[in-house]
């Protein structure tokens, strides 16, 4: 199913095995595809919304 990460506080990084890599910021979100190997890195502590 895919999902939505949604930035509330603090900086994270998002990799996917698609090769995306991208900083999330406060009010930064990127889309989560279905079946597809990611992880989340946190730079500093965080906060994060995950909406499926």
């Amino acid at each position: 199913m895919p999902a939505l990460l949604v930035c509330v506080t603090g900086e994270v990084v998002f990799e996917n095995e698609k090769g995306i890599k991208e900083n999330l910021l406060p009010g930064d979100y990127v889309h989560i595809e279905p079946m597809i190997q990611h992880s989340v890195k946190g730079i500093e502590d965080s906060q994060l919304l995950l909406i499926k």
